[in-house]
């Protein structure tokens, strides 16, 4: 069968854990030297109590199918997931979601655990697991069809795939976007190169766009990033907004959106992933690039305001009632550029 959407990306088991503890909270020294880094210190030797545990099926792939689903898209995911426990929880909440799994099956489930720290931020400790080792071979390409391919970061042997399935979908006339993480786009331009010249969309955060082209404004990452071969570039910069460029081949606009004041932030884990498949989504509706943004927005916020990257994803009606009210009565300040 056909999809409307096709997601290769990670997957995991996601564990969010709230403590009373105190934290001591160090900035700005690392080893021995300021940096501009920003660190958590937990007691030597004690016992820290959970007052919060949540458990939800993540990683980067996962969220983007969760949106793509919940809006009523006919999804399938291109990825790597264990045999084991973990494993079984994520095929099961593919199932009910509707999502077609047609990746492959290895040892170990990508599993995370989330603390919950101080500022509504958190630190991640990530096992990769599986998630690095998808290969061509025996993946299913006669069933990779659809309109759109959305890539999130994969690494080791599953970026080599992932580089060929982008250029296996643009021999195919598919649209992609893909939203690197900031080990990847650590490794600089030329190791995305490839990547980019079949990229269609480009999603990143402020830190990801200055590791690949430098520093300067949002607008001016974005339009450097662009001349790489992305039609369309968004770059999100957690309160301050987000910016969209696009090409003159795409109509040559030039967005920034802030967010709605006054949000109750419980936890940020998988906004940029709510962002960037919500952009998608509006694009795919074949929504003007502000609406698509918006889009985008909204769904970051609904996310940000729970535990888990998956749990407070809109429906396709859910989202268009947030659209009808944002056009009666507006909560984003949205600047044309």
């Amino acid at each position: 069968m056909a999809f409307d959407i096709i997601v290769i990306g990670s997957a995991s088991l996601d564990v969010f854990a709230k403590t009373d503890a105190k934290i001591v909270q160090i900035e700005g020294l690392s080893h021995g030297q300021m940096t501009d880094e920003r660190w958590l210190a937990y007691p030597l030797g004690s016992k820290l109590l959970i007052r919060k545990l949540a458990f939800s099926p993540g990683g980067a792939g996962t969220n983007a199918c969760a949106t793509f689903a919940k809006l009523d898209f006919s999804t399938a995911f291109v990825g790597m997931i264990g045999t084991d426990i973990h494993g079984q929880i994520l095929l099961n909440w593919f199932r009910e979601n509707g999502i077609a799994f047609l990746g492959k099956l290895g040892n170990e489930t990508g599993y995370s655990l989330i603390l919950a720290s101080q500022a509504d931020d958190r630190t991640i400790l990530s096992f990769k697991g599986c998630n690095d080792e998808l290969e061509l071979t025996g993946l299913p390409l006669a069933e990779l069809q659809a309109p759109w391919l959305y890539g999130t970061s994969m690494l080791g042997k599953s970026f080599a795939t992932q580089e060929e399935l982008f250029l296996f979908a643009k021999h195919k006339g598919m649209e992609t976007a893909y939203n690197p993480n900031p080990y990847i786009c650590s490794k600089g331009l030329r190791y995305l190169q490839r990547m980019l010249q079949h990229i269609d969309v480009l999603i990143l955060n402020r830190e990801e766009a200055g590791l690949l082209v430098g520093s300067g404004t949002s607008l001016e990452l974005a339009q450097r990033l662009a001349n790489h071969g992305p039609d369309i570039v968004t770059i999100s910069d957690g309160a301050k907004g987000a910016t969209i460029f696009t090409s003159l081949a795409r109509g040559g606009e030039k967005w920034h959106i802030m967010p709605a004041s006054g949000l109750s932030i419980i936890e940020t884990t998988g906004a940029g992933d709510a962002f960037g498949a919500g952009f998608v989504a509006g694009l795919k509706l074949k929504k003007p690039i502000r609406e698509a943004a918006l889009m985008g927005v909204l769904n970051a916020e609904g996310v940000i305001q729970t535990y888990g990257a998956t749990q407070h994803i809109a429906s396709r009606r859910e989202m268009e009632t947030w659209l009808s009210a944002e056009r009666d009565q507006p909560r984003h300040d949205i600047i044309e550029l």
